[in-house]
């Protein structure tokens, strides 16, 4: 079993890359809404209006995609070992915060497209509260393990 000041040290290290995931959308954001106020690139013509909204619904969707593709990451196999149940987890829980921080550089980049100050706070709200929402949470990976250790025989879906 891990001792409790290593899950802490990893749970510290997934934090660090959460806030700067969230920080590289919120510095886009205000790039993009920079550009977009001062009219630095003038592309609110250059596609059409049909193509970014199509884009962006696209870009919507990849939010519960990215719950889903977690769950499949991080499922864990009978008998999996506690290293394995937190590699996964950790796996699961990058890449569903990788896939939201996908939907505000998409969607901030569709924005400037369209040349919408409006999409670019929509678009970076959508990424940031989702991220926001979702933090490494030590008890998560804890109960994991616990369940992981209870009951070995378990099908894969039970965790």
């Amino acid at each position: 079993m891990f001792e409790p000041d290593e899950l802490s040290k990893r749970i510290r290290q997934l934090r660090i890359v959460w806030f700067a995931l969230m920080m590289s959308v919120a510095v886009f954001a205000s790039g993009v809404g920079f550009l977009i106020r001062s009219d630095g690139l003038g592309l609110g013509q250059a596609v059409s209006r049909g193509t970014l909204i199509y884009g962006a619904i696209v870009t919507v969707l990849i939010l519960p995609l990215a719950q889903i593709i977690r769950r499949k990451v991080q499922a864990v196999p009978p008998r999996a070992t506690p290293e394995e149940v937190v590699r996964r987890w950790q796996t699961g829980w990058i890449v569903g915060q990788a896939l939201r921080e996908v939907v505000g550089i998409l969607g901030l980049t569709i924005a400037l497209l369209a040349g919408s100050i409006t999409w670019v706070w929509a678009f970076a709200a959508a990424s940031l509260v989702s991220m926001f929402l979702s933090p490494p949470w030590e008890h998560e990976i804890r109960t994991r393990l616990r369940r992981a250790t209870a009951d070995p025989n378990a099908p894969p879906d039970s965790r």
